[in-house]
């Protein structure tokens, strides 16, 4: 996981002003989410493969067939069924959070790039596919996504 940290040295420019050291901030909030969000999936990868499978394996659940809620909760019992529910929210949040934090700090990055360097010779790209990360704006007064960042409908 090395290779995907932020590394400060190459960005220490972004210090010499309040406002970079904002974006640098910003990174680094939106570093940590992404990391936390890579840990709780390692987690559940971990805790599926040790209790799941091998509980899934061991019932009489066929493979490829059509199973009921009840039915997991039963093969797994309440502690492992409630855990992997759980564990599969916590997943689902701490990606929405750094998918929300990582596109902010994009927008906030780019804009002072533009205006430091007075060029808006920038990459700049849209991310049209969120995958259920971002909620689907259905009205003015949702059109914030997680971490305040504001959506479009898509």
């Amino acid at each position: 996981m090395e290779k995907n940290l932020l590394q400060v040295s190459d960005l220490g420019f972004l210090l010499d002003e309040k406002v970079g050291r904002e974006v640098m901030h910003d990174f680094w909030l939106a570093q940590e989410n992404y990391v936390e969000a890579l840990n709780q999936w390692n987690m559940r990868s971990e805790l599926h493969y040790e209790g799941v499978q091998p509980a899934l394996a061991a019932s009489v659940i066929p493979n490829g067939g059509v199973v009921t809620q009840g039915a997991v909760e039963l093969v797994l019992g309440r502690h492992l069924f409630g855990t992997i529910v759980n564990s599969t929210d916590n997943c689902l949040e701490t990606l929405r959070r750094a998918y929300a934090k990582l596109a902010d700090v994009k927008i906030k990055a780019r804009a002072h790039l533009v205006d430091r360097f007075k060029t808006n010779d920038f990459t700049d790209f849209d991310m049209p596919e969120t995958f259920g990360l971002v909620p689907v704006v259905t009205s003015p007064r949702d059109a914030r996504a997680p971490g305040g960042t504001p959506v479009q409908n898509q």
